[in-house]
């Protein structure tokens, strides 16, 4: 299990050490390898280029494979003679995977990504902030980086009005500008026999497995049943077991996505959730989450979910006792809300409602409390 980051700037201005910090601190909560770098200062004529390579894997220092024109390059003119070159890799380079290809010759730095788009990789263009490019497996570094050098997007409202309406932050949506998604060369993967069945325990942490979730993931959600997939994942690994997991969007899960946060946005007609953006998003959680336990993870379109464990969400939720009770009502009920663009008065009367009984908000609460957290996370 793997993950892979690196910054290449050309503008002769040193990459801040949090930088590098962030990247490899994320790369360790979200797969299981510890972290190997390569760094190197060159003198060009346009002036000294940095670049930093990580991954939680060995390099690739062989030709394996071919280009595209999906790939982000950096390049400047050099003298430099060496014949050197590495690939950085998350997944296999013969099937599902991402990657950087550095060439010392060229100085070039590549970005690329094949197979059913499970595999993530992000990238954050420097602009003024410094000629190059930042990228990682998980956003959430670029995101902070892009607030620390004023980098933020002026989308940020449409973005978050994308993820209340579908439940998800889709690839190339807003709420991740101007943090980018490379493009996927896709091809099929088989049909996995049949989806696993895992039956295991209630967490009991769900608090501190959902603020997990958000760091892991780089993102905010709304499928509460990804943090059943944590638990039954690490069942799985503990047990020796793959898991066999499918992809399919029910039209029952369709609707109550199209329909999560209503009362918070403005009128919308005929939303929909477009099923391979679901897929697409959903087997990204999945594989982020089996990287993160160290779990061998097999993925099919044509089938629907694992079946999730029960878990009393919306009891925990009303309960104020409860650890994640707690944590929704420090969250949604002060301050710490007032930058996300929704209608606070209305998060008010959800929460206040499924506090007194009145009504069963706990799936919307649940895509606010992680709209929260991860907010918080990237202003941090």
């Amino acid at each position: 299990m793997s993950g892979i980051a690196g910054v290449i700037r050309r503008d002769g201005r040193e990459v801040p050490h949090h930088w590098q910090s962030l990247l490899e601190e994320t790369l360790l909560l979200c797969s299981s390898g510890t972290n190997w770098t390569f760094e190197d200062s060159i003198e060009t004529n346009a002036g000294t280029l940095t670049i930093i390579l990580l991954s939680t894997q060995p390099p690739v220092t062989s030709e394996a494979t071919s280009v595209s024109s999906s790939e982000v390059t950096s390049e400047v003119t050099s003298e430099v003679t060496s014949e050197d070159e590495m690939w950085v890799v998350d997944g296999n380079m013969a099937g599902e995977c991402a990657f950087a290809h550095w060439e010392a010759k060229t100085l070039s730095l590549e970005l690329f990504r094949k197979g059913t788009g499970a595999i993530p990789l992000y990238w954050l263009d420097l602009a003024e902030a410094g000629d190059g490019f930042v990228f990682c497996s998980n956003p959430l570094p670029l995101l902070r980086i892009a607030n620390e050098l004023d980098l933020a997007s002026e989308c940020y409202s449409q973005g978050v009005q994308e993820f209340l309406q579908f439940g998800f932050a889709n690839e190339g949506g807003a709420l991740l500008l101007p943090v980018c998604s490379i493009p996927v060369e896709h091809f099929d993967i088989d049909s996995i026999p049949k989806v696993s069945s895992v039956e295991c325990d209630i967490s009991g942490t769900p608090a501190e497995d959902l603020q997990t979730l958000v760091n892991v993931l780089g993102k905010p959600f709304a499928d509460s049943s990804l943090l059943s997939t944590l638990w039954q994942y690490r069942f799985a690994k503990e047990e020796g077991m793959p898991i066999y997991d499918g992809l399919l969007l029910s039209e029952q899960k369709q609707k109550k996505y199209s329909e999560i946060l209503q009362r918070l946005l403005p009128p919308q007609s005929g939303v929909k959730v477009n099923p391979k953006e679901y897929q697409s998003s959903r087997s990204i959680a999945l594989r982020a989450i089996a990287n993160h336990v160290d779990l061998e993870l097999f993925l099919t379109s044509k089938r629907n979910p694992m079946q999730p464990i029960d878990f009393p969400l919306s009891s925990w939720l009303r309960n104020p006792q409860s650890s994640l009770g707690q944590l929704a009502g420090d969250m949604l009920t002060s301050n710490r809300i007032a930058d996300i663009p929704v209608d606070h008065s209305a998060v008010t009367a959800l929460f206040d409602a499924h506090r007194n009984g009145d009504a069963d908000n706990a799936q919307q609460l649940f895509a606010l409390l992680t709209l929260a957290l991860w907010s918080e996370l990237v202003h941090a």
